[in-house]
């Protein structure tokens, strides 16, 4: 018994130092819930002196941060924050940057080795800088062949597949890469790009959907967030503005998704605001805009509950749910992704039966996987019976 106990006490202290090691990231922010909070400590705030010219850019494991300075005598400054001994370090330029040249637009890739932004500095527009030792090494341009009279603007967004999309001339493009090489960059259809303002992309990791700011009629301010997902056939759907849950009559910009896919972030002033600051939202705001399956909390009745555990999960969850019938071989517990396309379906031949009270309990293991068995991405998924009623729970898959 006593050893039984001291076991215990030795996990309970375990995982309360776990949890305590963790509580630097996004801060020590208090994550937001449906409506959007003002992001950065005190000291980080937009003042007199300058405001955020991007949202913060974390990496993939939270533990490093990068972002813009934008100065009151038009200057762009990159600024670098990393986690030391469970503290932040104070906002500096990294290594690399330098008042010789303005440096923009830091995107992580999502192995959080490699570095891309922009910059002024000659030989390239889009440079990527790699980590080596825990360091970053000197930024190498990339080889985008650019035509004649085009006019890059300041942001860009880059895919998991390395393709790139650009603004130029208040409208957005996208370079494939292919076979090791950038293509001929070329422009997004009509429903994205308009006679209006289009620009500050960012693309979904998946290639899915794509957020943008633009001023196109029936925007509530100088510049709103609009979204446009792909369709079954791999086409652009007509952009959606975000609404006033985002937008306001100043100017929203860079929109960003957290690589854990919990919390996106965009820029733009409130009431209290000296100049622009990031905000930050629970994702499920934006999320329920591009998909087709309606969300919904585990509303716990007499009929069905479903739910699934440990939530976030690496590298698969039990997914349990009961019902107050009979649970029959036309029983179906279906998964979704981010489009509300479904990736799995699960049978109860695969389900471990478990007797409860008269109600049919089944719970199935989920590791990851399509119904072709391949690995899925990182991201939010969401789960539902194919009974009436079912509700429709959402889960977070972390590699």
């Amino acid at each position: 018994m006593k050893k039984i106990l001291v076991m215990f006490i030795l996990f309970v202290l375990m995982l309360s130092n776990n949890l305590f090691s963790q509580n630097w990231l996004y801060l020590g922010q208090t994550p937001p819930g449906m409506n959007p909070e003002r992001f950065p400590p005190v000291e980080l705030q937009a003042n007199a002196d300058w405001w955020w010219h991007s949202s913060p850019i974390f990496s993939p494991a939270g533990d490093e941060m990068f972002f813009v300075k934008y100065y009151a005598a038009q200057s762009m400054e990159m600024n670098y924050m990393k986690v030391e001994n469970g503290e932040w370090t104070e906002a500096e330029p990294p290594w690399f940057v330098t008042p010789d040249y303005a440096d923009n637009c830091p995107i992580f890739s999502a192995t959080g080795d490699t570095l891309y932004f922009l910059s002024t500095r000659p030989g390239g527009f889009i440079f990527m800088t790699t980590k080596v030792n825990d360091d970053w090494t000197a930024p190498v341009a990339l080889q985008i062949p650019i035509p004649t009279g085009f006019d890059l603007g300041w942001q860009f967004s880059i895919n998991k597949n390395r393709d790139i999309y650009l603004e130029s001339d208040s409208d957005l493009y996208c370079t494939r890469f292919i076979g090791g090489n950038y293509q001929t960059p070329e422009a997004l259809p009509a429903v994205i790009n308009t006679s209006n303002s289009e620009f500050c992309p960012y693309i979904d990791s998946e290639d899915n959907f794509i957020l943008f700011s633009s001023n196109r009629p029936g925007s509530f301010g100088f510049h709103d967030i609009y979204i446009s997902s792909k369709d079954d056939n791999g086409n652009w759907t007509e952009a959606v503005n975000l609404g006033s849950e985002i937008n306001t009559d100043n100017e929203e910009a860079f929109a960003f998704f957290s690589y854990d896919n919990l919390y996106f972030f965009f820029t733009t002033q409130h009431a209290n605001d000296l100049g622009y600051n990031p905000y930050w939202v629970d994702v499920q705001v934006i999320f329920d805009m591009i998909t087709d399956v309606d969300p919904q909390e585990i509303i716990p009745n007499s009929e069905i509950s479903l739910g699934n555990y440990p939530n976030p999960f690496n590298p698969s969850t039990t997914i349990s749910f009961q019902l107050n019938t009979e649970i029959t071989e036309s029983t179906e517990l279906m998964i979704y992704n981010l489009k509300g396309q479904k990736i799995k379906t699960l049978t109860p031949s695969l389900c471990h039966p478990e007797p409860v009270e008269g109600r049919g309990e089944m719970s199935v293991i989920w590791n990851g996987t399509d119904q072709s068995n391949q690995p899925v991405s990182s991201g939010i998924y969401y789960y539902k019976l194919n009974h009436p009623n079912s509700p429709v729970n959402k889960m977070v898959l972390m590699k």
